[in-house]
């Protein structure tokens, strides 16, 4: 899912297709082993590479979108990063047509696709090329999309720096992206990773269809009570059955961007009356959002079962590396907390702004790890910029090299 509708481009990231600065990554493997890393520590591995080798490989599929530059941290601050990567997945609404047009060069990119093809009877090459974005945002074509081309380009990152994948310390994914990441630590194969989200796809697409809704990003004015998102959702439902006569609908807070932004879910009806009243509820920016429902609330609950049907079919085991989850902001642990926080997702609110706070939480003057955001979109970057400035300056280091 989209971050928030006026989010730049990440620029402490990179990929193959978008040479968008320094660390954007997707990575993706041609047999079942290479998604999950199983090093035993970062001695065990060659020297971190510097930022620059790892840019120019991304520079050779470099596809022509042109990211701004940003601010560069004083020389003082951070001089060389905490050994090791932390790994960020993007979801749904970060896809665009022709957004990965580059990894065609990366025959491990490919294998990756003509896998996913295999799994889905259709292929998500053609459609992440050809698409059109009134497509692209549909929930069943989205989910695939996007989850196939992270993990493509995982496979680029992994077969040039292979120690970049090894040394990774810790894995999230925002809403989609949480199985993404799940599959990069090994918790469950591509196959079946991506079996579960066409699965997911289809369902949440089905209970927008029965319950048509959407997704509004808000700002929180400074000084505004913490209880202004909850005053606005309930004013939302009251003036929606007052006045519009709707049956008990729907407005919830749906994710914790970052400080100060959050996003709200439920009726069009409710998210019209929340664009017209933000002001008076200490609210600014309110901005839809392209998505085709009302992810992570009640909304979504007729989604559940089928999701977890599907979750019964497949085998979950302990994640290789740390997976963090949406719901509890928490390391993820045995099996079946896995299946029982991905079914809460669907419902619950992604605790995305926690979720950084407890991958980059350090002592002061600590060194933090390179950030790597694995996919398309780039918004995660702004994310941990707004909740970690340190943690996102510190990244533009690797071995002391700027």
């Amino acid at each position: 899912m989209v971050l928030a509708g006026t989010l730049h481009p990440a620029r402490f990231c990179f990929h193959p297709w978008s040479c968008s600065l320094r660390r954007r990554f997707f990575l993706g493997r041609s047999r079942p082993s290479t998604f999950s890393s199983s090093s035993p520590g970062p001695t065990q591995f060659p020297p971190f590479p510097p930022s620059s080798s790892i840019s120019k490989v991304l520079d050779d599929a470099y596809s022509g979108e042109a990211v701004p530059r940003r601010r560069r941290s004083k020389p003082h601050e951070f001089p060389q990063s905490e050994p090791g990567t932390i790994l960020l997945l993007p979801g749904q609404g970060s896809q665009r047509p022709g957004m990965c047009a580059a990894l065609r060069a990366h025959p491990e990119a490919m294998q990756v696709f003509a896998e996913a093809r295999k799994v889905l009877g259709w292929d998500p090459w053609v459609l992440s090329q050809r698409g059109c974005a009134e497509k692209l945002v549909h929930t069943e074509i989205c989910q695939p999309v996007v989850f196939t081309a992270s993990l493509a380009a995982f496979a680029v990152l992994r077969k040039s720096f292979p120690q970049v994948v090894d040394e990774c310390r810790a894995v999230a994914g925002y809403s989609l992206g949480e199985l993404t990441a799940l599959v990069i630590a090994g918790t469950m194969t591509f196959e079946d990773g991506l079996r579960v989200v066409a699965e997911r796809g289809v369902a949440m697409g089905q209970a927008s269809l029965e319950r048509p809704g959407g997704m509004l990003t808000v700002g929180i004015r400074m000084g505004t009570s913490s209880t202004a998102i909850d005053a606005a959702c309930q004013a939302a439902r009251d003036h929606c059955i007052a006045e519009m006569g709707t049956t008990r609908p729907v407005c919830q807070l749906a994710s914790y961007l970052y400080p100060g932004v959050r996003v709200i879910a439920g009726d069009d009806k409710a998210l019209k009356y929340i664009q017209s009243n933000a002001a008076s509820f200490g609210l600014t920016r309110p901005i839809r959002l392209p998505v085709s429902g009302a992810f992570h609330t009640d909304m979504m609950a007729s989604a559940v079962g089928a999701l977890d049907r599907t979750l019964e079919t497949i085998s979950l085991v302990h994640p290789r590396i740390p997976v963090i989850a949406n719901v509890t902001a928490k390391r993820y642990g045995h099996g079946p907390s896995i299946r029982k926080n991905l079914l809460k997702q669907l419902i619950q609110p992604v605790l995305w702004e926690q979720t950084m706070t407890a991958l980059y939480q350090r002592p002061q003057q600590t060194n933090f790890p390179i950030s790597l955001e694995v996919g398309p979109g780039g918004q995660l970057g702004m994310a941990l910029r707004k909740t970690n400035r340190k943690a996102w300056d510190s990244e533009t280091r690797s071995g002391g090299q700027r």
